[in-house]
């Protein structure tokens, strides 16, 4: 078979590489030490404890990253509802049409954050995560008076995360933590398959021994 008429099918397979590379998978951690471990180790190059700061009805402006959407703003310490871990936390109202999104400055891979619900919250509802405006999972909330940590770390880079629920889930957010996304690598396969092409190229031209 020549060169030419091989082009089309390495072709399709790349592109079939490609796009499979861009399905995200999502791995769901209830523990900070395991996400953290899994994550890259040590603390995270985002790191917020969310003690302190001002709140504008249309965003939360943090630094590396900026919250926009149904968030309270930052209550101060000591305030008995969804307190965390005794000091100040970021309350957020989510249900059917109000949600809140994280916007950050840089691409990041893994974030992870403390919850506490809302003391009218018994059933635990479920929190819906998208990345980048498109569905990724879902996390259910502890029940009343019980804290939690809710980590994520994606096989794929992300700028943004939005938290909705179909239930009303008033709860806190406290202490947020995120990894900025490493240079993917290109595959093994990809890799290959590049140089398969540029050899069948330089071959028709004789200067290849392929």
């Amino acid at each position: 078979m020549k060169a030419r008429s091989l082009l089309p099918i390495l072709l399709l397979v790349l592109l079939t590489l490609g796009s499979a590379s861009i399905q995200a998978a999502v791995v769901f951690y209830s523990d900070r030490a395991s996400w953290e471990a899994a994550a890259g180790g040590g603390v995270g190059d985002i790191v917020d404890n969310m003690n302190s700061g001002t709140y504008t009805a249309a965003a939360l402006n943090r630094g590396s990253y900026v919250i926009t959407g149904e968030a309270y703003g930052f209550f101060p310490n000591g305030n008995p509802v969804n307190a965390i871990d005794g000091s100040g936390y970021l309350r957020l109202f989510l249900d059917a049409t109000n949600d809140t999104t994280f916007t950050f400055a840089s691409p990041i891979q893994a974030f992870g954050f403390d919850v506490h619900p809302d003391g009218t919250n018994l059933v635990g509802p479920t929190v819906l995560v998208a990345f980048d405006g498109s569905p990724a999972t879902t996390y259910t909330l502890p029940t009343s008076n019980v804290n939690g940590f809710r980590g994520f770390i994606s096989d794929t880079s992300l700028t943004s995360f939005t938290l909705t629920s179909t239930q009303d889930a008033l709860h806190g957010v406290d202490n947020l933590e995120a990894y900025t996304a490493a240079v993917p690598e290109p595959s093994r396969a990809l890799l290959l398959l590049l140089g398969g092409i540029t050899c069948l190229f330089r071959r028709r031209r004789g200067v290849c021994s392929c």
